[in-house]
């Protein structure tokens, strides 16, 4: 039996390219957290589009 290590393979990981390269886990949480006070700005405004199939909290 071979282990095992943590995470994916380094083959994989060359497939793509590191979008994320550079960027902070704080950095990252910024970014989130502004995407996310963008939705619930235009969630609280009122729709001219029919109701969606998907519904927010």
């Amino acid at each position: 039996m071979h282990p095992r290590t943590a995470g994916a393979d380094p083959d994989f990981l060359g497939l793509m390219p590191d979008y994320l390269e550079g960027i902070t886990l704080r950095g990252l949480a910024v970014i989130c957290a502004d995407l996310d006070s963008r939705r619930r700005r235009s969630s609280s405004r009122p729709s001219t589009s029919p109701p969606s199939v998907f519904r927010s909290r």
